[in-house]
């Protein structure tokens, strides 16, 4: 299924630090030390610039799927980072 390709290809799980990107435009604030999900082809570039959907915090375990939905939904069709 699609969903084993975006996790194995496009899909990275890392945990926020002071170093990466922490800041997210949903709902609440994102801590140190808290999972998240970003897009491989685009982690690299500034916030401003990455279509919506690279980066997403799921508040919990069983919101790790609508994440990836969402992020084949949105994000897929605007990232211009990812190849063709």
């Amino acid at each position: 299924p699609v969903y084993n390709f975006l996790r194995s290809a496009c899909i990275e799980v890392f945990v926020a630090t002071d170093e990466n990107d922490t800041g997210g435009r949903g709902r609440g604030t994102q801590a140190i030390g808290q999972v998240g999900l970003r897009c491989v082809h685009c982690k690299h570039i500034q916030r401003n610039r990455r279509a919506n959907q690279a980066l997403s915090y799921p508040s919990r375990t069983t919101n790790i799927f609508e994440s990836v939905r969402n992020y084949q939904r949105i994000h897929l069709e605007a990232c211009e980072y990812i190849p063709s």
